[in-house]
């Protein structure tokens, strides 16, 4: 454990009175445009005495906001952290009015906005950067790196959506459902497995398992209505089932030539264990790591699960 780590206990303190000032003290935020022209929110935390560039991508329906206790890491280890809002998240732009949904056309369309950011990063970054992402943020940053395979020196992947549980509806199945709900005009449409934001959400329900590090960020979600984003379209849905077949195309993860570390939950319910083994059998240097007591998000843990999750991504990348 690090000397800067928080325990659970002292988050209700120690974040509004020494966390946040802390993180606000060395961000800026900005905009650039996305693949359409469209401005796409970001923010850059700068430590003293930078060596070493971090990009965040982060998950389905998150926002920068949740990961200030992972930025406050990494900048008290000197990383400069860079994090994009996707398309559809935060106060990035979306295709639909009502906050709580989240719709793209194409799953491209992430892929196509990330690389117009880590084109922003590079300018400003000495060296390789690194890259830690969570979820949904992994298979955008995955197909990224199919592409342009020596962008990163090394990158951390938390709980990888490679396919997304489906609620128990086999996968064909849900494939065919949400194909003839495009078909009938209704892709922009809150998906048949989502449900619409109702106010604070139920701890138990939820892909942490620590209430104050959950209590944390519900609280900005709940003041903020560009954070109330929860749930999909069927547009969505019908892409985030796409991925599996666009990251395991043949030869596409053997171009992968960054170091990787896999990290695994082993409550996880969200997305599915056995595509994620797959995907990490055919990269090149990717190492697995299961944190059996976490649910989803990982870093959403108990102290027990945490400090060893930061210690590892910690670790792993050299600070």
């Amino acid at each position: 454990m690090r000397d800067f780590y928080v325990r659970a206990a002292d988050i209700p303190t120690l974040f509004p009175s020494a966390v946040l000032p802390y993180l606000t003290d060395r961000r800026r935020d900005g905009y650039l445009p996305g693949y359409d022209g469209k401005p796409l929110h970001y923010a850059v935390f700068t430590p003293e005495n930078a060596r070493k560039t971090v990009v965040i991508s982060h998950g389905f329906t998150e926002s920068i906001e949740k990961y200030h206790e992972a930025v406050y890491y990494l900048l008290r280890s000197g990383c400069r952290v860079w994090i994009l809002e996707h398309r559809g998240h935060g106060h990035s732009p979306r295709a639909v009015q009502d906050p709580s949904l989240t719709h793209i056309r194409r799953f491209e369309e992430y892929t196509d906005d990330f690389a117009l950011f880590m084109e922003e990063v590079r300018k400003d970054a000495t060296g390789k950067p690194y890259l830690y992402a969570h979820s949904m943020g992994c298979a955008i940053a995955l197909l990224y790196m199919e592409r342009h395979p020596d962008t990163f020196e090394r990158a951390f992947l938390s709980s990888p959506m490679i396919v997304p549980e489906s609620g128990g509806v086999p996968i064909p199945l849900a494939r065919a459902v949400l194909r003839g709900a495009l078909l009938f005009g209704r892709g922009k449409k809150r998906a048949f497995i989502s449900a619409p934001y109702t106010g604070k959400e139920a701890f138990e329900d939820s892909c942490k398992t620590c209430r104050e590090r959950f209590d944390e960020y519900e609280a900005i979600k709940e003041a903020t209505p560009e954070f109330h984003t929860t749930c999909s379209t069927y547009g969505w849905a019908y892409q985030s089932l796409r991925v599996r077949k666009m990251l395991m195309k043949k030869g596409a993860p053997e171009k992968v030539g960054t170091p990787i570390l896999m990290a695994l939950a082993g409550q996880d319910t969200t997305v599915s264990r056995p595509p994620q083994l797959a995907l990490a059998a055919r990269l090149p240097h990717c190492t697995v790591k299961t944190y059996e007591d976490a649910k989803h998000e990982i870093f959403g843990s108990g102290d027990e699960t945490v400090f060893p999750y930061f210690d590892d991504l910690l670790q792993f990348f050299g600070v």
